[in-house]
């Protein structure tokens, strides 16, 4: 079992238009090694905001602290075509080519940006078929395709998701990043999981205040999921592989106070310490 940082924490700017840094993953490592924190789910923007040489000099940077990356995250435009489809393709080569020198050995992606039930035949088959393109791409580097349960993507429920995963029937090396949809209440997170573990390769961790709220808090005290139900079904089906800490509480500062991201790994923190009364 291992449990990640997701690094998307670290940044104020995480949901911005342009996705500026304010501060880099390389300066940030010493913090989460302080706090313990050896392996990280790597957000995009922390990797294709910088050249190759210098994730490189990132990776040197975390074999000093013991720190490594099981997973790199990416965001796809699945239905772009001309100049667009161009700039997507350079990004996967960019993050593939950044999971490699990370020696990740999961790439997960938000499959595309589009509600599942606004996609077209047409659409939809261009989508899946560039699922299944990057799928083979990576399957050269023995890593696997991890695919988020997210709104407005191809997995924005339960029917969509496993209707795809059955497309992808082929793909040997595709599974799903799980986390519960927003609209879930904790019975019904309960049997997606259930209905989706022979694909699960990854889980995505994070509560609300309550259900569709636009911060996140910590995993114990949210009032959307109850993990201390969660967590003891996902331990008694079995499920033992890769869970990501996404959101905690103090992702966005309160009024009139500066983003500290050593108050997120200090929450972070909190929430291991949760997980870990079920995963030990």
């Amino acid at each position: 079992m291992q449990f990640l940082f997701n690094t998307i924490m670290l940044e104020i700017n995480r949901w911005t238009e342009h996705h500026t840094i304010t501060k880099h993953l390389i300066d940030l490592l010493p913090n989460l090694y302080k706090a313990n924190f050896k392996k990280l789910e790597i957000w995009q923007y922390h990797l294709s905001s910088i050249s190759l040489n210098r994730i490189k000099q990132l990776k040197d940077k975390m074999d000093s602290f013991n720190i490594t990356a099981p997973v790199v995250g990416v965001y796809t435009i699945l239905h772009a075509d001309g100049q667009e489809a161009k700039k997507m393709d350079s990004l996967i080569n960019h993050m593939v080519d950044a999971a490699t020198i990370l020696n990740a050995n999961i790439i997960k992606i938000l499959p595309g940006n589009i509600a599942s039930s606004k996609l077209d035949i047409q659409t939809r088959k261009l989508s899946v078929e560039r699922i299944k393109k990057i799928a083979y791409k990576i399957a050269e580097k023995g890593m696997q395709l991890s695919l988020e349960t997210h709104p407005n993507t191809l997995c924005d429920t339960k029917h969509s998701t496993l209707t795809l995963m059955y497309e992808l029937k082929d793909c040997k090396n595709i599974g799903i990043c799980y986390q519960p949809y927003d609209e879930e209440t904790t019975n019904e997170a309960i049997k997606t999981f259930t209905e989706m573990l022979p694909f699960i390769i990854h889980i995505h961790l994070q509560n609300l205040p309550y259900a569709n709220a636009e911060t996140t808090t910590f995993l114990e005290k949210g009032k959307w999921i109850d993990y201390t139900r969660l967590l003891p079904h996902i331990k008694n089906s079995g499920y033992d592989k890769i869970f990501s800490l996404e959101f905690t509480e103090g992702i966005f500062p309160p009024e009139g106070e500066i983003f500290d991201p050593q108050t997120v790994i200090d929450n972070a923190v909190i929430d291991r310490e949760f997980f870990c009364k079920f995963f030990n």
